[in-house]
């Protein structure tokens, strides 16, 4: 999984036996990914667009926060989100299988 946005780590660890990494933006947007197998970064790490935060299993959760309040995160990537706060993500490029694996 590659970060959703640049900012710092706030959050990085298990909840409930699920891992997260939680990126606060400077425009103190979160941005969580969850249901990682494993994290890669620690609470202070600063991350960029695209950086590896952690390693995703079969299922992900993406979740965006703006003023405390959970949005869609699809609405950030269409530059949709209020007049006053806006998050601009980008999707990590997506993985194609190698020819002749399933």
């Amino acid at each position: 999984m590659h970060a959703g946005a640049s900012g710092v780590v706030s959050f990085a660890g298990p909840v409930g036996g699920v891992n997260y990494v939680v990126i606060r933006t400077t425009d103190d947007v979160l941005v969580t990914h969850g249901y990682l197998t494993k994290t890669y970064r620690r609470s202070g790490d600063p991350v960029f667009v695209g950086d590896p935060v952690g390693q995703v299993s079969g299922r992900l959760y993406f979740g965006v926060r703006i003023d405390n309040r959970y949005i869609d995160p699809l609405r950030c990537m269409a530059g949709n989100t209020s007049n006053t706060r806006r998050a601009i993500l980008i999707p990590a490029p997506i993985r194609r299988p190698a020819s002749g694996t399933p």
